[in-house]
């Protein structure tokens, strides 16, 4: 599509349907497998390695639900073959994370090691506050769907700036290679535990340690994303654009988010935001592909990365079943979702606390002593835990600050900023076969913040968007051909 064709579609009232998939499958054709495959032989398929032993709890019947209205969004989402990246990840996160995990664990009475003496009791609370939030979620997706469509003169498009881009290039490869030089290149290929205490030795600010590791990890890849994206805005219009700067990113990329070292979530959201920006979204069939990936790849080869955490000799750690590696640590939502329960119970709601100290994450705790500690911290200090490096799900941030009301209002606007998100990622699908440089990556570091906790993601969070605002500009959809004519 040329870039004045996709300015009109945009302008259009009626959005243009989605791209033609090359696999000869009708997009319900579609929906029914990947929906019977994960809402129908999953779950059976789990339920049939975790027999009920000896307990009486049916609290994991409303995670079996939610496994199949999961399941079931997820598959309709992808098989419209419409990339719309964020409520897709929100879906995959639920389904694994808030729906097959706690089946497994309530079925079999096993919990990870790292959250012992789960209050079983509390379950189905547990399962209460989550159902909650998707429902919400839900309500906020479907208020952003019937919200008037944008005048053609409001909409907008993100454009990169070629100058804005060559400027930022220099300055990743600048503070990249003061990181490298810092730790030294050989604690790239040390284990993660080993590479984050030389991190930790080398910046006595905690804070500082974070930004600097957030802008390593992902500054190159919305480079490279940025990179290729002018490429083909440079292609609409008929010129040509190098992408030595691309290669030269990848190669960060590669060296500094490898798996052995670096956290799998880290991992998993840089390699693929190059993947999307390098086309993967960009066609029904290859969004399908994409989709069904992440799923197997959340399940089995997620768990399997962690071999790195303490060595780099996989040989030491075998890899586990489906049904055993739900009940892990990686798995710890619902865990710590109860025991956001009883400490509301017990000490009542924060009142906002723990999301100002996450707002305002960069302000050092020697300027504000009672700034909030981590989320997941917290509970692990209430509980007793002796590791307290755990995870603190929306879900937990939300209903530990406002409880019931809270969790309800705040699940209702995700639902909704995200749904206008991939609106306005969309428009840019229509002109370019590539969402916009920030939507390329963020949704899938959406997954660190769902999971949680919001204090540890936010320093990542603020690279993407500061990153992605340095190097674009949003301009309205009827000016485009005229900006990259000029540009």
């Amino acid at each position: 599509m040329t870039v004045d064709a996709g300015a009109e579609a945009i302008a259009s009232d009626a959005a243009p349907p989605p791209p033609a998939s090359r696999i000869p499958l009708s997009p319900s054709v579609w929906f029914a497998v990947i929906g019977v495959g994960l809402a129908g032989v999953v779950p059976a398929a789990l339920m049939a390695s975790t027999p009920i032993d000896g307990h009486e709890s049916t609290a994991w019947i409303w995670a079996l639900l939610l496994v199949v209205v999961a399941g079931t969004r997820y598959a309709w989402l992808v098989a419209q073959g419409s990339a719309r990246l964020f409520e897709i990840v929100f879906w995959l996160f639920t389904y694994v994370f808030l729906g097959l995990a706690p089946m497994s664990q309530m079925r079999s009475d096993r919990y990870p090691q790292t959250t012992p003496q789960v209050d079983t009791s509390l379950n189905a609370t547990a399962m209460g506050v989550v159902w909650i939030g998707v429902a919400a979620f839900l309500i906020g997706v479907s208020i952003a769907t019937i919200r008037p469509a944008r005048p053609a003169s409001r909409q907008r498009v993100s454009l990169v700036v070629p100058h804005r881009l060559y400027i930022f290039c220099l300055l990743t490869l600048v503070v990249c290679g003061y990181y490298i030089a810092k730790i030294s290149p050989k604690s790239l290929v040390l284990s993660r535990v080993g590479r984050s205490a030389i991190e930790s030795a080398s910046w006595s600010n905690s804070t500082v340690e974070a930004v600097i590791k957030a802008f390593v990890t992902l500054a190159p890849v919305i480079a490279f994303a940025a990179v290729l994206r002018l490429r083909r805005q440079r292609r609409a219009v008929g010129e040509h654009y190098p992408v030595v700067w691309a290669w030269v990113m990848l190669v960060l990329v590669v060296l500094i988010d490898n798996p052995v070292s670096t956290p799998r979530y880290v991992t998993g959201t840089a390699l693929l935001g190059v993947a999307v920006a390098l086309g993967a979204a960009s066609r029904a069939g290859r969004l399908r592909i994409l989709a069904v990936s992440l799923v197997l790849g959340l399940v089995i080869v997620f768990p399997l990365l962690d071999l790195f955490r303490y060595s780099t000799d996989p040989g030491q750690t075998s890899p586990q079943s489906f049904s055993e590696t739900l009940v892990t640590a990686d798995f710890d939502a619902i865990d710590q979702i109860n025991n956001t329960v009883s400490f509301v119970q017990v000490n009542g709601s924060t009142g906002g606390k723990q999301l100002l100290g996450a707002v305002f994450f960069f302000v050092p705790r020697t300027v504000w002593s009672s700034k909030a500690d981590d989320t997941g911290v917290l509970l692990a200090s209430y509980r007793g835990y002796k590791v307290t490096n755990l995870s603190a799900p929306v879900w937990t941030e939300l209903f530990i600050d406002f409880a019931w009301v809270g969790l309800g209002v705040g699940m209702l606007l995700l639902g909704y900023v995200l749904r206008r998100w991939d609106d306005a990622a969309l428009a840019s699908f229509r002109i370019f076969p590539a969402p916009g440089v920030l939507s390329g990556t963020l949704p899938f570091y959406l997954v660190i913040m769902l999971r949680g906790s919001l204090l540890q993601s936010m320093a990542g969070f603020t690279v993407l968007i500061v990153c992605a605002a340095l190097v674009g500009r949003r301009v309205p959809a009827s000016r485009v051909a005229a900006e990259l004519s000029r540009s």
